[in-house]
């Protein structure tokens, strides 16, 4: 398959990140220096063992789980992926 690019997108200068500097900690590249927690890890081991299955559509988990903490009904809130 080949993959076309706008010529004004294909244009633009690539991203060039933020300069490293030794004992640094680099806040404005939108980077965290300490690694993720150990229950992100885990939580995404236990995901990666589903990525072959298309996720839930409807976020009908998420969408629950909100309400509850939220303390709202469900259809009072609208979840996607992506903007709107």
């Amino acid at each position: 398959m080949t993959v076309r690019t706008r010529a004004d997108l294909a244009s633009l200068p690539a991203y060039v990140p933020g300069k490293s500097i030794p004992g640094a900690i680099k806040l404005a590249s939108n980077e965290v220096s300490a690694g993720p927690l150990p229950s992100v890890v885990t939580a995404i081991a236990e995901a990666a063992t589903a990525i072959n299955r298309y996720p839930d559509s409807g976020c009908v988990e998420l969408t629950g789980r909100l309400a509850d903490k939220l303390g709202v009904p469900a259809d009072h809130l609208a979840l996607g992926c992506g903007s709107v």
